[in-house]
């Protein structure tokens, strides 16, 4: 057998180690030689063959050359002080990173496997991050967001309000207030919008906007890119101001970009309104996911549309609040503040405000408002389910680096036989998982893309100008690099000081490591086998749940029926048709759809099951009864529907009739309820049947019940039957 030592001594001999340290590496590493020799003799090599092969092993481990490196640098002089320290540790990282690069490149297959694993993982849980930034994180685009508010009204007696405000009450909310620096009003509005009068270019597009207040521009800290804002005499007088500002998409879609737009007239509604501003691009109105086309001061509101005493009538709570904080002043002083002037309005003013209370939300919980928190926590739970896949992914690349410390004993124990230290190697191998993690997380932010992209245009197709925003930004980056890093520690740590403290011996003499090692190793295995098998059931129960509900919901008893069934949207006053002319307009529409080969039936109403709104009247009062004390009346969802629409939705009438064209404005007012109607104001269906209700006031005219409609949904898929009642569109 060869005399290794003056061999191995040689090649220490510049690492100027203590004698004692030495020696016992000199032995250790000889009886690693000879393992190998006698190895290669047994295998038939020839005694020069296994001579020269057994040097070649030890001259070409790379994990004998890195110790020695570092050996090197460890018998330099000290650094002084005074002295660029940072450079030897960067250079020692960077070491770091070159090596475990290396290390990778020569198991691609591991080095796949573990990054598309991760990839997985964090990609998923970007994607739906990105979907909940996208709906109610993502701050507005304005000045200071997290300084607005917004202000729902509503009775008192109710724990959480979420009510609009009257015009009148809001001015008074407005002028009273000490603790705001500025507050707004807004309500959507639609207009078929034309460049010009006639010609080609009347040609009118239908577009959502805003009727706003005219500080609008100014409380959000929105400067248009082009000319202005509103001024404050345009909110004096009803009619006098006909003024828009665009946005940035209509401008550039409708009038080519042109730099000089501000000035020129276009027509809204075929009435004339004057362009005095440009929003910028990133602007896109208060309505979130909603995409505005125009902003119009709210003194324009007949212009568009909008009908009423909404000016002085307080009752006519239909405008979206948005307020801003004074600096210092705290949300319960402003709550304070709104309240005191809302107890005094209600002595001032008993009809309408009697009994209410402001409520006030960040603008960001109360998006949604009612249906904020729901839909946080659904969201918040997707992304629950997302990090169980991050889990579970972090355990499968954990144990995959387990199997690989057992294979990478005997590199990890000639290297601290060489004198490398514990810490040292532990480093060595989180800088491999976190080089995993990075480039895991780099796949996962292109997934992340993916995702959204696909979630996006999963959007189902509304008659609405809907803008999704889900592409990941700067806050979702951070938060992936964040979840980056922690699954470099967290799938790392453990196999890293696990494989940094083999048996010196049994590993270096070629032996697997010690079977207290073996023990160890193989209960923290089984259990991240055990912990992949129970997340993962986790996963598939949530999944399976998931898929049941889903299920569920398409075998819901909706109350009409989708088959075969088309919609659209129509509104005659975007092109200037009054009342009398709309009417006769929708009368032909109808006539000559029902008239069209394959149509079974057709009707007309004015929003459709499962929509996005439904009228609300109210206080329903029965026939005999007097009127409710204010705020204490039942107000129920509402609908105007033409004849035959229950024969089109195939909603069944389980009493009575359906409405005909003899009900019209000269005959007695009649109106249909579903069941749920019925069993609450008259116990039964046959009881309600032919009685009389009147609604709004007491002095407003009886209305005579003449059909009773099954229950259905009307505004969500989780709803309980509620009241619902169903007004002939002529009358109403």
């Amino acid at each position: 057998m060869p005399d290794w030592k003056n061999e191995i001594k040689r090649r220490l001999e510049n690492l100027s180690l203590p004698p004692t340290r030495e020696a016992a590496i000199i032995e250790e590493l000889a009886n690693d030689l000879d393992d190998c020799y006698a190895e290669l003799m047994a295998r038939g090599a020839s005694t020069a063959e296994a001579y020269q092969q057994t040097l070649a092993e030890l001259a070409g481990s790379e994990w004998l050359r890195h110790e020695l490196q570092r050996g090197e640098r460890q018998n330099q002089e000290p650094i002084a002080l005074g002295t660029n320290w940072r450079t030897n540790m960067i250079a020692d990282l960077w070491q770091d990173v070159r090596f475990s690069v290396r290390v990778l490149r020569k198991q691609p297959g591991f080095a796949l496997v573990a990054i598309f694993t991760l990839a997985l993982g964090i990609g998923a849980n970007t994607a739906i991050l990105s979907t909940i930034n996208g709906f109610i994180l993502r701050p507005l685009p304005v000045s200071r967001p997290d300084e607005l508010f917004i202000p729902f009204w509503g009775d008192k007696n109710k724990a959480e309000v979420w009510d609009g405000l009257s015009y009148a009450n809001y001015k008074d909310l407005r002028e009273q207030n000490h603790s705001l620096s500025g507050m707004l009003v807004w309500s959507l509005a639609s207009a078929g919008v034309s460049a010009a009068a006639g010609g080609d270019k009347a040609r009118a597009e239908v577009a959502w906007g805003e009727l706003v207040s005219a500080n609008y521009f100014d409380v959000l800290g929105v400067k248009p890119m082009l000319g202005r804002g509103f001024l404050p005499e345009e909110e004096r007088t009803e009619g006098t101001h006909a003024v828009v500002v665009i946005s940035h998409d209509l401008w550039q879609r409708r009038f080519n970009g042109d730099a000089n737009i501000v000035g020129q007239t276009i027509y809204m509604n075929g009435a004339p309104f004057t362009v005095v501003g440009v929003a910028p691009a990133s602007f896109k109105g208060l309505k979130y996911a909603f995409r505005q086309a125009f902003w119009v001061p709210l003194m324009m509101s007949a212009q568009l549309g909008a009908g009423g005493e909404w000016a002085t009538e307080r009752g006519w709570a239909k405008w979206n609040a948005l307020a801003r904080l004074n600096p210092g002043v705290t949300l319960p002083q402003a709550a304070a503040d709104l309240n005191r002037i809302v107890a005094a309005l209600g002595q001032q003013y008993p009809k309408a405000n009697a009994e209410k209370k402001i409520q006030l939300v960040a603008e960001a919980e109360g998006r949604l408002e009612e249906d904020t928190k729901a839909f946080r926590s659904k969201t918040f739970l997707a992304l629950y389910a997302a990090g169980l896949v991050l889990l579970l992914a972090c355990a499968n690349v954990a144990n995959l680096l387990l199997s690989r410390a057992t294979s990478r004993a005997k590199e990890m124990g000639i290297r601290l036989a060489l004198g490398a230290g514990r810490g040292r190697i532990v480093r060595q191998l989180l800088t491999e998982s976190l080089l995993l993690s990075l480039l895991g997380g780099a796949l996962g932010w292109v997934f992340a893309y993916g995702g959204t992209r696909l979630i996006q245009t999963a959007t189902p197709p509304i008659p609405f100008p809907i803008d999704f925003d889900f592409s990941p930004d700067g806050f979702v980056l951070r938060w992936m690099l964040v979840v980056t890093l922690a699954t470099s520690v967290i799938f790392g740590l453990v196999p890293a000081l696990l494989a940094s403290r083999p048996d010196l011996v049994a590993v270096i003499k070629d032996a697997a490591a010690g079977q207290t090692q073996r023990q160890s190793r193989w209960n923290l295995r089984s259990a991240l086998v055990v912990t992949q098998v129970a997340l993962s059931l986790v996963v598939l129960i949530g999944a399976g749940l998931f898929v049941r509900s889903l299920n569920n919901a398409l075998r819901l008893e909706l109350g009409f029926s989708t088959e075969n069934l088309v919609t659209m949207k129509l509104n005659p006053a975007l092109l200037a048709y009054d009342e009398t002319a709309g009417k006769r307009f929708y009368a032909e529409t109808l006539r000559r759809v029902t008239a069209l080969p394959g149509v079974g039936a057709a009707s007309l109403a004015n929003f459709l099951p499962l929509g996005d709104s439904n009228g609300i009247v109210g206080p329903v009062t029965k026939e005999g009864e007097s009127a409710p004390l204010p705020n204490q009346g039942i107000n129920v969802a509402s609908n105007w529907v033409a004849p035959s629409y229950f024969a089109t939705v195939k909603t069944p009438l389980v009493l009575g009739r359906d409405f005909t064209e003899r009900d019209n404005p000269d005959a007695p007012l009649v109106l249909i309820v579903n069941q749920a109607f019925a069993r609450k104001f008259y116990d039964s269906e046959q009881q309600a049947l032919g009685q009389r209700i009147r609604f709004f006031t007491p002095q407003a005219p009886l209305r005579e019940i003449i059909g009773i409609a099954k229950d259905g949904l009307y505004r969500e898929l989780n709803e309980t039957p509620r009241p619902y009642l169903y007004l002939p569109e002529y009358t109403g």
